[in-house]
């Protein structure tokens, strides 16, 4: 491990990246598994061999928290929205909500969510979105309006027509808003 972060540190990620391979082959379960897929991940991603770096920093959330989860969040919910993988930065974009003590970084984080949810989700799935984005805190008002707005639409998909008319009402009660 000691030999591969020093690859690292120096700044050859391809070399670096095959020695972390190395290390985690043979400690399956090291001391140092964590650290070392955290560095593994970043080798990935500044070699930009996106599908590794994201099945990386997969496997190190699959760890549970860590030091390292709130910047491998960040990272991994990002990539995999660009990724099309919409399902995936939802979860991650959450988890990461829940997860940040900054307020600026929740807020980010809530519009990341709700702009995966909108991409992929199902109108259930929207109408249990916008009822969670409304109790978030730290979530901007975009976030909450588009949320809201999603809402409403799988509301009327649903046949849910007055629910949706109670959202849409209270939506143009916003005229600063489009």
């Amino acid at each position: 491990f000691a030999a591969a972060k020093s690859v690292y540190l120096n700044g050859d990620m391809e070399f670096a990246a095959e020695k972390f391979n190395a290390y985690l082959d043979s400690f399956d379960k090291g001391y140092n598994r964590t650290e070392a897929l955290f560095y593994l991940s970043d080798c990935y991603v500044v070699m930009e061999n996106n599908d590794r770096a994201l099945s990386t920093m997969k496997e190190l959330l699959d760890l549970g928290h860590t030091q390292y989860s709130e910047r491998v969040l960040d990272v991994y919910a990002r990539m995999s929205f660009d990724q099309k993988q919409y399902a995936d930065a939802a979860n991650a974009y959450l988890e990461l909500y829940n997860m940040a003590y900054d307020a600026k970084r929740r807020a980010v984080a809530s519009e990341g969510y709700v702009d995966a949810m909108i991409k992929h989700a199902s109108s259930e799935q929207l109408v249990a979105m916008g009822d969670k984005v409304a109790d978030m805190t730290d979530a901007t008002e975009w976030a909450k309006r588009q949320a809201m707005k999603a809402k409403a639409d799988a509301l009327c998909e649903l046949n849910r027509r007055e629910e949706a008319m109670k959202v849409y009402a209270f939506l143009a009660e916003m005229p600063a808003t489009a």
